[in-house]
Formats: structure tokens, sequence, C-alpha cells
């Protein structure tokens, strides 16, 4: 178990695979702990069908599946863009009686935030707190992009207040993923509230940021305001980059600014 967990460590997938095989081979037992090190190795390399396959070859040995067991299939699969299983392996969970915990919960909501599938990381929300299982700001700011890639502004700012309410730390992340809710729903006068709840609670912006609410702003014609928010990015030493300039030469463009238009492509060119 050890081996396996060093080639863990050191992302040397096969080698634990060969040592799994080994103890086989040798009649060493296999536990829950040998077996976990060599999900984790297959998380770290991002093989996710070799995970399902170790979970396999667990069932089959009759060893325990465990919390840290699942976690580790369910990271593998959300990181590879294969949330349908992710969600599949958490919901296994409930029927297997195993105890789902916060990093099990965030993964899931993440998978369900790749997969556009907003509803079902609200539902996943009120799991946690029906399970009483703590909601932490990973969870949060997966649930509001899920939100945000679905188009539901206003579930993405009733879950931004409700960490507030819950006393749960909102950052630069969470607020990034509302303020891109706001520009994908073209409401550049929300995006400038988040932005302003965001410098009232000293949370730092950044480049993202900036960049979704200039966004907003030049998509609904307020020019003016988008170039505003440019400029304040020197001002608050946040860097500007390609996607910032472009934007900002655009809203130049719909306001009628050549000049500033010409001015700001020099700089982009310094």
């Amino acid at each position: 178990s050890a081996a396996i967990s060093a080639c863990e460590k050191g992302s040397q997938l096969l080698q634990a695979l060969q040592l799994l095989d080994e103890m086989a081979d040798s009649q060493v037992k296999r536990d829950t702990i040998t077996y976990n090190a060599a999900v984790c190795a297959c998380e770290k390399d991002k093989n996710w069908r070799m995970a399902l396959q170790v979970l396999s070859g667990m069932t089959d040995s009759f060893v325990e599946l465990d919390t840290v067991t699942y976690n580790a299939a369910v990271r593998s699969c959300e990181a590879c863009g294969e949330w349908s299983q992710a969600l599949h392996l958490f919901d296994e969970m409930v029927q297997c009686s195993v105890e789902r915990d916060t990093i099990g919960y965030s993964t899931a909501v993440r998978a369900c935030e790749k997969g556009g599938e907003w509803r079902q990381a609200l539902q996943l929300l009120f799991e946690m707190a029906d399970d009483r299982v703590e909601r932490s700001t990973i969870t949060y700011s997966a649930a509001i992009s899920a939100c945000e890639k679905g188009s539901q502004l206003l579930q993405a700012l009733q879950l931004l207040d409700e960490m507030a309410d819950s006393q749960v730390k909102r950052d630069t992340i969470t607020y990034n993923a509302a303020v891109c809710a706001c520009e994908k729903d073209k409401n550049w006068r929300m995006a400038l509230q988040v932005l302003s709840g965001m410098t009232d609670s000293f949370v730092e912006l950044d480049t993202v940021t900036y960049n979704a609410a200039v966004r907003s702003c030049e998509a609904c014609g307020e020019w003016s305001q988008a170039l505003h928010l440019f400029d304040e990015m020197v001002q608050c030493s946040v860097e500007r980059d390609t996607i910032g300039y472009s934007t900002a030469v655009r809203a130049c463009e719909k306001g009628g600014e050549w000049r500033q238009a010409l001015q700001l492509l020099r700089r982009l060119v310094q």
C-alpha cells in the first residue's frame, strides 16, 4: 500500500497498477487503503476509465469502497469532463450507504457546472443542507458558475447573498462567476453592483472581473462606462490583456471615439 501510494505521489500510474496486480499474484491481501492509493493514482493521471476499473476490481474482490475511494473516482471523472459519470458515481454513494462529504459534494457541483446542469447543482446544495454537510466557498462558487452557464442570473445572485447570510467566505472566483452571469444576462448595472460589493467586502478585483464587467457595459452600448472601467484597471494596478483591449476598442467604435481607439491599439502593441 505504501509503495503504491509512493507511485501515486510520483505520478507513476503504470507502476502503481503493476504493484496492485503483483499483490494478487503473490496472494497478498489488498484492502481499501491499497485500492484507494491506486484510484488516487488514476485520478492524478486523469485516467477515469482506469479508475472505474479499479472500483470494479474492489467490488469483485469484496473490498469495501469508502468516501475516499468514491471522491477520488468522482474527481477523476470530473477532471476529464465526464460529468455524467461523475454524478452517477456520486449518486451511487447513497445507494451503497457511503458518507458524502464537502469534498465530494464540491466535485459533484463542479461536474454539474461543466454539464450545464444548474438545477442539479442547486439540488446538491439543498441536499448538503439536509445532510448537514458544510457548504464551502468552492461549492458555492461552482454552483454560481453553473447558474451563469445556464443563464440564471437571479439564481446566481441569490446564492451570492446566501453565502453572506451563511457567513461563507466569498472570494474573487465567487464574485467573478457572478459578474460573468451579469455579463451573460447583459445586465451592466448589476455587474457594477457586484463590483461595488467586492470593493466593500475587500475582495480583490482581477483581470477576469474587469473584463467581464467591461464586456457587459460594451454589449449594452454603455461605451463610456466600459472605457471608464478599463481606465480604472490602471489606477488599481490590474493587468490589462488582449481580451480587455479588444472590448475597449469595440466600445470606442460604438462611441465614435476613433482617436482613443488608435491610442489603445498603440498601447497594446507597446
